[in-house]
């Protein structure tokens, strides 16, 4: 397990292979630049590629106006900042092209906010977390419509598992909000 600390993060990174993580990354001063389907889309395109890239087993993904957020298994312990690293580089010069804005700051530089999951129900706390994140946003208005919103698993487990096992693992592992500072 490496421990690593850049620049003034708090708490510092913990990197640690076979584990799984959860990582929350935020927009400059939480701009809503991820605006359009789109944006959106190419990030979920850039998730899907650098997870290849990089032997990153994504469990969990939601995008949002301001925001991302992505649970995973991470196979080797150096690579997680290049994971994200890559995904923010690339989205940035994606954006800043759509938006004919070049070199504006899109993403912190080397911030994001990640926890190693510790055990089981944390695991299942945070896929809840995601997949309720339109909510919390007030992008739809509750559980049903989640179907509905097309850049997050939440499709994805509900066509595998069901909708039905998709709300039972909600009773059994019921959100709370833990609410990341800087990201909301």
């Amino acid at each position: 397990m490496k421990l690593i600390k850049s620049g003034n993060h708090r708490p510092p990174h913990i990197y640690k292979a076979e584990t799984y993580y959860f990582v929350s990354s935020s927009t400059f001063d939480k701009l809503d630049i991820i605006n359009n389907s789109e944006k959106k889309s190419y990030l979920k395109k850039l998730f899907i590629e650098k997870s290849r890239l990089f032997s990153v087993a994504i469990k969990a993904w939601a995008i949002l106006d301001n925001h991302y957020h992505l649970l995973f298994n991470l196979n080797f312990e150096d690579t997680l900042s290049k994971f994200i690293g890559q995904i923010n580089g690339a989205s940035s010069r994606f954006f800043n092209k759509a938006d004919n804005t070049m070199n504006r700051k899109v993403w912190y530089k080397g911030k994001y906010w990640d926890t190693c999951i510790r055990s089981e129900r944390d695991f299942w706390l945070r896929l809840n977390y995601i997949h309720h994140n339109p909510i919390k946003h007030g992008i739809i208005k509750n559980i049903d419509e989640l179907g509905n919103y097309e850049f997050s698993s939440w499709n994805y487990y509900s066509q595998k598992y069901g909708k039905e096992w998709l709300l039972s693992v909600f009773e059994r592992y019921p959100v709370i909000d833990f609410t990341i500072r800087g990201i909301e």
